[in-house]
């Protein structure tokens, strides 16, 4: 217990963070352990990723044993299983029966004497050895009025899950006002896709901000939207379809998304059943919905200054419930939405002209930070880019413009030299550098005027002086001022050899960031040595981490040695690096494919041309599917081909 206990005291676990707390107790045991993994075919996960871990699982511990649960499709084309056993009605009608049994025993009408054993008899003969609809059957005859109600109900059974899903359907048409059919229809749409599963206070913020967000009527603050009691009006919304567990909102069971998300060719056109099509999910419609509520949240609470008003993230989480979930994920409802629409896009209009969004702007970088996801947002953005229909750079461009007109407005509001300027001085210059890192725009917009290195570091200099863990706040700080000034540094000086010292003696309390940028200043002054040293150091940070900046940090590694003419080495890291980006990216990705490319090039420094070639047209297929054949990058493969 104490290592799950450590586990979530750190915070929201990762699938990664998971897996290695159930490694760690597995070494404790000794004993043969079976394990039984339900609902396989609902994981967000590939089946075959998960196989792939079981067995490397299974490599060390010989004592386990792994039984995976799910319909049959879920192993199309797998031959990784050894043994197969389909689930048949007469293998579970034993505990079918006890399911029955301890639902008729917790129900005062069920338990009648003259209901309970026609009850047990038509349940039994019914369920066919589904215990879901088993359960929703259950709940169903509980909530009769009367025991001729019950009978009524009893006699008239869904025949099947679908048909269930139909029945409970009707049954909230039948009671709810068309007021709580459409917050019903958005409960569904909104667990269906969410990005992770929302708690109910998180739900209880996004339903008000939705509200917020076509509501004609000004004046209201967030407080006055909010449901109360929202645990037992979910239940009247949606019946026994949805589950709180462990205090987050979900569905009874994978099936009923697969239920609501179907086409609208395949619901029943008998004319009664015809109504229940209310609840049908586009999700087109449900990301709009989502992205409007977003916007609406991160623009009409007033929550200050992010990185000034709060002392720390997790108090502004506690008064603020969706505040983490609609900066993070704001952008990716927005470019899963559909076509832009005018109602939209409107909204991102009147956001980005408004002060709100330069508050996101610091939530956004306060979240990269700390989840360390700041390349799977770039993909984010470069998606939301694509649904503009305008170039990445373009659009920070736009973004950076806006930022001139802000950072001009916050120095006549608070002067040159206050804090809050200069931190949007910083942002400002981050956006040109991403936009044009060698432009001379972008470095006149740096925040250190002073042409003396060693006043230059000091700012940086005295945020790591802090004995305590750095906040949230101050490593944006950091990252940003550490951006700049090594953006304008053009050599290895003795104050840089200082911060960097410093920096890695400091390195638990860096941002992994933090420590790419040194690396990566390394690499341009080419000190190959110090700046494999420092990859070294930011892979221990994240190296029980799957995420992107991992396999980023892998690939930085493969590159170094590749520059110190170490090419096995490289060889060895960047297949750790592959490995990783086609399991958490996909094999299309441009990540991974620039890795894939990266292969060939160390393939082709050892004289193993054939293999080289072989990567470079993989590579070449990629990106011409992904970028298209005109595409630079295309094209360069193609150079690449011709040379080996």
């Amino acid at each position: 217990m104490s290592i799950l206990h450590d586990l979530m005291l750190r915070g929201h676990p990762t699938t990664s963070d998971l897996w290695m707390a159930f490694d760690t107790i597995a070494a404790l045991v000794s004993k043969p352990v079976y394990c039984i993994v339900d609902g396989v075919d609902e994981s967000v996960d590939k089946v075959i990723e998960l196989l792939q871990r079981l067995l490397s699982f299974l490599e060390s511990r010989v004592n386990f044993r792994f039984i995976l649960l799910c319909r049959q499709h879920a192993f199309h084309g797998i031959k990784l299983i050894r043994h197969e056993l389909k689930m048949q009605s007469a293998l579970t009608k034993g505990d079918v029966d006890r399911v029955i049994e301890d639902g008729i025993d917790q129900s005062d009408i069920l338990r009648l004497p003259s209901l309970r054993d026609k009850v047990f008899r038509t349940l039994r003969g019914k369920s066919d050895g589904n215990f879901l609809w088993t359960e929703l059957m259950l709940g169903h005859l509980n909530t009769s009025l009367g025991l001729v109600d019950a009978l009524e109900r009893l006699k008239n059974l869904p025949r099947d899950l679908e048909a269930a899903y139909e029945d409970l359907r009707l049954g909230l048409v039948d009671k709810l006002e068309p007021d709580e059919l459409e917050l019903s229809r958005k409960v569904f749409a909104f667990i269906i896709i969410s990005q992770r599963p929302l708690s109910l206070d998180e739900f209880q913020h996004l339903l008000a901000a939705d509200a917020m967000s076509i509501c004609t009527h000004d004046g209201h603050s967030i407080e006055d939207y909010l449901i109360p009691q929202l645990s037992r009006r979910i239940i009247d919304l949606c019946g026994d379809l949805i589950n709180v567990i462990n205090g987050c909102l979900q569905l009874v069971h994978f099936s009923v998304k697969e239920f609501l998300v179907r086409p609208g060719s395949q619901w029943s056109r008998r004319r009664r059943r015809r109504k229940i099509m209310i609840f049908r999910v586009s999700l087109d419609d449900a990301h709009r919905w989502f992205a409007a509520a977003c916007i609406e949240y991160l623009e009409k609470c007033d929550y200050g200054s992010p990185l000034h008003d709060w002392d720390n993230s997790t108090e502004l989480g506690r008064n603020y419930h969706f505040l983490r979930y609609s900066s993070t994920h704001m952008i990716t409802h927005i470019h899963q939405s559909g076509l832009p629409s005018g109602y939209i896009l409107k909204k991102i209009d009147r956001f980005l002209n408004s002060d709100r969004w330069i508050a996101w702007l610091e939530l956004y970088s306060m979240n990269i930070i700390e989840d360390g996801s700041l390349h799977s947002q770039d993909d984010e953005l470069e998606k939301f880019a694509f649904w503009l229909g305008e170039r990445p750079e373009k659009v920070l461009l736009r973004a950076s413009s806006r930022l001139k007109v802000a950072l001009e407005k916050r120095a006549k509001e608070y002067g040159q030299h206050d804090s809050r300027t200069e931190q949007l001085r910083l942002f400002l210059g981050f956006l040109e550098h991403a936009c044009a890192p060698t432009s001379a725009e972008a470095m006149d917009s740096c925040a250190f005027r002073s042409t003396d290195q060693t006043t230059n570091v000091l700012p940086i200099i005295q945020i790591l002086r802090h004995n305590a863990p750095l906040t949230l706040q101050l490593q944006v700080d950091l990252l940003l001022k550490m951006q700049m000034y090594l953006q304008k540094a053009k050599r290895l000086t003795d104050p840089l050899q200082i911060l960097f010292r410093v920096i890695l003696q400091k390195a638990s309390a860096m941002p992994v960031y933090v420590l790419l940028l040194v690396g990566a200043f390394y690499l341009k002054v080419g000190k190959f040595e110090q700046a494999l040293e420092i990859y070294f150091v930011a892979l221990r940070k994240v190296k029980e981490k799957d995420v992107p900046v991992k396999f980023l940090v892998l690939h930085l590694i493969g590159i170094t040695y590749h520059n110190l003419g170490q090419n096995e080495r490289a060889l060895e890291q960047f297949r750790y690096a592959l490995e990783g980006r086609e399991r958490v990216l996909g094999p299309e990705h441009g990540d991974t494919l620039l890795i894939v490319y990266w292969i060939g090039i160390i393939y082709e420094a050892r004289n193993q041309y054939e293999d080289a070639l072989g990567y470079f047209i993989k590579t070449l297929a990629g990106r011409k599917k992904v970028l298209g054949p005109e595409h630079k990058d295309t094209l360069y493969t193609l150079y690449s081909i011709g040379h080996a």
